[in-house]
């Protein structure tokens, strides 16, 4: 008898329980993190990402190409990403001051290992076109077989989705975070090993069964920017991992103790069922207590639970509590311009794009305008005496020592055509007023000051 998978409707907003069918899990993650996909398209803070980037590079039709944005977005994200360690622990009881002095060179090795300030420039580029993400974890290199250490991993805008969302936009408060992730092929392989044969690169999809318009748009974004580097082979060489932390409210109600995680692991515990006796210490005497469990001590994921998927697996790569100890969602959001109406905040660049263009297109046709009057086009009189080709081959801007001889006052037989008043001063001025006004919605003068 071939069983039958329930499908997934939309009333179904939490998450399968543990001891569900795998394949189910799969499906709710998959379809969060479709529908988070669609959140974000209906944002309008993300509506111009592709153009802004664009206009970042420099892309455009123009005679003359000029990016001043660049130096300018460079010098806002420089500024903020110019991160010191500023805090530091320390005590008066002398007891205490070898471990306050052990936690600051930790926190030291930590803040200069990671490559913290490269990756928060990262996140701030981020940010300029919409929001930028840090994502704090300790991973292992070499695929998993070689050194561990804490890593700032950079995410953009459309690497992070989310489940339920509080009116607060405080991501901490959502139901379920998504951090979606192109590897390449070998790490998903080495990493998750047991499912070598399930893990397809992405030219392999079922884009019949995967073909969503976020799913769409999100290949579209790795083609054009991610990987521009082999735009027609990269989807051979790199799949999809999805990172799903759900704030699960599971309860262990099965009468008895469950454990999670390896027992070896720093993240392995124990979970009591509803009514247990729990033993604890009375903090002011010292002696042992006990009382009943509790619905907050019978919680099957306080840390969050972890969900790891991949779109060609038909069940999830891992599935169990997360790895962190303080049990919140690690994406950390970075907004340069968050307003209290919207869930994420406009585009710095979107704000400036129309001013950009028309200083670059000002800049383009004032350069155009002075090349043209430095040789400008001549009419001449064909009664002058002169020989048409020896004038079709005069280059005024390299003639010195050249000589012409006429009939009458060169200048009543020689007249530039250009009409009068096409000069390029006009286009300094609005240029400058251009650039005041891109400064001024930058804050390139409060930037300044913070640099003081």
């Amino acid at each position: 008898m071939v069983s039958r998978l329930p499908a997934i409707v939309p009333a179904l907003r939490q998450v399968p329980p543990h001891d569900a069918d795998p394949r189910l899990v799969q499906q709710w993650a998959e379809s969060f993190i479709e529908q988070g996909g669609k959140w974000l398209e209906n944002t309008r803070a993300l509506a111009s990402l592709q153009s802004d980037i664009r206009l970042l590079s420099g892309e455009g039709k123009m005679a003359v190409r000029s990016n001043q944005l660049l130096p300018d977005i460079n010098d806002f994200v420089e500024t903020f990403a110019d991160v010191r360690k500023i805090c530091s622990y320390s005590t008066k009881l002398e007891a205490l001051k070898p471990t306050a002095q052990v936690y600051n060179g930790f926190q030291q090795h930590v803040f200069d290992s990671s490559a913290f300030r490269k990756n928060t420039r990262a996140v701030l580029q981020w940010a300029t076109v919409g929001r930028g993400y840090l994502w704090p974890k300790y991973t292992i290199d070499r695929y998993g077989y070689g050194k561990g250490a804490v890593r700032f991993e950079s995410l953009g805008p459309l690497d992070v989705v989310f489940d339920q969302l509080p009116a607060s936009n405080d991501i901490q408060e959502a139901y379920a975070t998504a951090i979606i992730r192109p590897v390449p092929l070998v790490e998903a392989h080495a990493r998750h090993w047991r499912f070598q044969d399930q893990i397809q690169p992405i030219n392999h999809y079922d884009w019949k069964k995967y073909g969503t318009l976020s799913t769409v748009r999100r290949m579209d974004f790795y083609s054009r920017w991610n990987f521009a580097e082999e735009p027609s082979d990269w989807a051979r060489h790199y799949t999809e991992l999805h990172f799903v932390f759900v704030r699960s409210l599971e309860l262990n109600k099965t009468g008895k103790m469950l454990e999670f995680g390896n027992e070896s692991a720093p993240w392995h515990y124990k979970v009591p069922t509803l009514g247990d006796l729990i033993v604890t210490v009375n903090p002011f005497n010292g002696l042992p207590q006990s009382r009943e469990a509790r619905e907050q001590d019978c919680l099957l994921y306080p840390q969050l639970r972890l969900i790891i998927t991949c779109p060609t697996c038909p069940v999830p790569l891992y599935d169990g509590t997360a790895f962190d100890w303080d049990g919140e969602h690690p994406p950390i959001p970075y907004d340069l311009s968050d307003v209290a109406w919207a869930p994420l905040g406009p585009s710095i660049v979107s704000q400036v794009s129309s001013l950009e263009r028309a200083r670059r297109r000002l800049v383009s046709t004032s350069t155009e305008v002075v090349e043209v009057n430095m040789n400008p086009p001549l009419g001449y009189d064909l009664n002058a005496g002169v020989p048409q080709k020896q004038l079709t081959n005069l280059d005024l801007l390299r003639a010195q020592g050249v000589r012409i001889g006429t009939s009458g006052k060169p200048s009543d037989k020689f007249h530039n055509i250009l009409p009068d008043g096409m000069e390029a001063k006009d286009s300094y001025e609005q240029i400058k007023l251009l650039n005041a006004a891109i400064e001024k919605t930058l804050g390139k003068n409060s930037i300044q000051a913070l640099r003081t």
